[in-house]
């Protein structure tokens, strides 16, 4: 070996034991790095939701709730001249929508309507026929009880179709809706409330809010 190859393998060795060194002070800065969150900026970004209050009321009865402030609202109170939509459903006092539109002879996939019905156990509709399962109207759907502004509802969830891989399919048959019976106090009304269709998460939610901030006027 001459003494020109001496000087060149001694260098070799020397920026292999600094690469080593490097790499390992990188290592150790990482390790102690803090951990970031992932959903930071997913919340930091997330938009403000901001309701809007919608009032529903008749000569006996008046209740308040909110919704987004870009959903459609229509209130009708004590107009008479719209009586039914069809033989089975009266025309609603009020309707909400997320939607592009407010239906009154087809689906509303995000709507929910509102009826005052005076004298509920005598009349002849749609919520009486599936109350009392003619026609078999209420096949596969589930009765449960819930709290909606204080007062007590029973409540009719329409069943949901699946697919080959147990996951959700909803159509006007199988829509997930809720029809929601609610007695009023000191009055000869029921307030019918129908959740036409079940949506996704944001609708879900909103509708949930809706519910929640439900309050009857004293």
């Amino acid at each position: 070996m001459s003494n020109k190859e001496i000087p060149t393998g001694v260098g070799a060795i020397i920026i292999v034991i600094i690469a080593m060194t490097i790499g390992s002070l990188v290592w150790i800065y990482e390790k102690n790095q803090p951990e970031i969150n992932q959903n930071f900026s997913t919340q930091t970004l997330s938009k403000k939701i901001i309701y809007k209050n919608v009032r529903v009321s008749d000569s006996q009865i008046a209740f308040n709730f909110q919704v987004p402030i870009n959903w459609l609202a229509e209130t009708r109170h004590d107009r008479k001249t719209d009586k039914s939509i069809d033989l089975w459903r009266p025309f609603p006092n009020a309707s909400v929508s997320g939607g592009e539109n407010i239906l009154y002879t087809d689906i509303g996939w995000k709507q929910t309507d509102f009826y005052f019905i005076d004298d509920f156990p005598s009349q002849d509709s749609y919520f009486n026929k599936l109350k009392n399962n003619t026609y078999n109207l209420a096949n596969n759907g589930q009765w449960s009880k819930e709290t909606v502004g204080g007062l007590s509802a029973e409540v009719f969830t329409f069943p949901v179709a699946k697919d080959a891989n147990g996951g959700e399919i909803i159509d006007e048959s199988y829509n997930g809706g809720k029809v929601y019976y609610i007695n009023l106090p000191n009055t000869t009304k029921t307030l019918i409330i129908h959740k036409q269709a079940k949506g996704d998460n944001k609708f879900e939610n909103y509708s949930k809010h809706l519910f929640g901030s439900l309050k009857f006027e004293s």
